[in-house]
């Protein structure tokens, strides 16, 4: 696995148009953590908190640290598709791998999120049939 890069390391134009999307993305972030935890917000429909929280007097039991810092857990998958749309059967062998995973690295408290980026848009039916089988793994997914 290679971090988005300006110089493309992949011939294949659906890992051009990954590495391109990451790339934005990252500068998203640099800019504002704030934008991006909108963006991906917006894109998934729920909240998702983008870097540390502090917080002070916060109780845990019967003792109250006078801070605390913690990041959320969240693991963020992209399957790019950049004619036609997304294969069926790959879509769920990466949620069943994704899911093998991350289930030790996430935890109950993570979440695990796979993003379907296609030129064209799904099918209605075709989406809630991977959100399904997502929840039935515990891997968020969307288009």
């Amino acid at each position: 696995m290679t971090r988005g890069s300006y110089f493309q390391n992949y011939a294949n134009l659906e890992n051009h148009t990954t590495n391109n999307a990451l790339l934005i993305l990252r500068h998203v972030y640099q800019a504002s953590p704030a934008k991006l935890a909108k963006i991906l917000g917006e894109l998934l429909e729920q909240e998702i908190p983008i870097g540390p929280s502090f917080q002070q007097q916060v109780r845990i039991e019967e003792n109250i640290p006078d801070g605390h810092i913690s990041q959320a857990g969240i693991q963020l998958y992209i399957e790019t598709k950049t004619a036609g749309k997304l294969w069926r059967d790959q879509t769920e062998r990466h949620v069943r791998g994704i899911a093998t995973k991350d289930r030790a690295v996430a935890g109950n408290a993570g979440r695990v999120l796979l993003i379907g980026l296609t030129k064209e848009r799904e099918r209605p039916i075709d989406i809630l049939a991977a959100e399904s089988y997502g929840g039935e793994h515990g891997v968020v997914f969307k288009a």
